[in-house]
């Protein structure tokens, strides 16, 4: 003999605002890093010594972008945009332990460079949050 009781409505909605409400253990607040034009490229310069993790490189007003399959093709491609336009914007984006440097040029491309030892970059760039 069973003597559970289905659960009512107002149970299960309970059960569903604990859920969406109930904070989420281990998952920390990004961190942003406001990053100049001209320390984002003195950044990239060095940027192998920080353990790139992956690039992406999403240029709109090309196709080149599509056909580079390695890291070190696709940094080479973000070093020759970011010489040739206008950076309108560029953050080191930090949270849950993972490093992202995010690059916006003129509305067409968005440079993605996830790095592994972002805390030694900080440090050594003197980076401020933002």
């Amino acid at each position: 003999m069973n003597n559970r009781q289905e659960p009512t409505e107002d149970a299960e909605e309970r059960a569903k605002t604990f859920r969406t409400k109930a904070p989420l253990v281990g998952v920390m607040e990004p961190v942003i890093y406001p990053l100049t034009p001209e320390k984002v490229l003195s950044i990239l310069d060095v940027i192998e010594d920080y353990g790139v993790i992956s690039v992406d490189v999403d240029n709109a007003a090309s196709i080149l972008d599509d056909m580079l399959y390695s890291n070190a093709e696709k940094l080479q491609y973000a070093r020759r945009i970011l010489d040739n336009g206008n950076v309108d914007k560029a953050v080191l984006v930090v949270r849950d332990r993972g490093g992202v440097i995010v690059i916006k040029m003129e509305n067409v491309v968005e440079i993605r460079v996830a790095i592994k030892d972002y805390s030694m970059l900080i440090e050594d760039f003197a980076l401020n949050q933002g």
